[in-house]
């Protein structure tokens, strides 16, 4: 598949878990999802590319 997979936790345990199967399509992001999702939906509706 071509479609990339990205895990978006606070927890790096979740994240490190991803990254020891060997996942070549996922990557991996410690962050709070609560601050992250506010800038994603910002960045994409600044970007009518991406929306349309």
């Amino acid at each position: 598949s071509d479609t990339p997979t990205i895990c978006v936790d606070i927890d790096p345990a979740t994240v490190t878990q991803l990254v020891d199967r060997g996942s070549a399509q996922a990557t991996g992001m410690v962050t709070d999802v609560g601050m992250l999702l506010p800038r994603l939906a910002e960045a994409v509706t600044d970007r009518p590319e991406l929306t349309e």
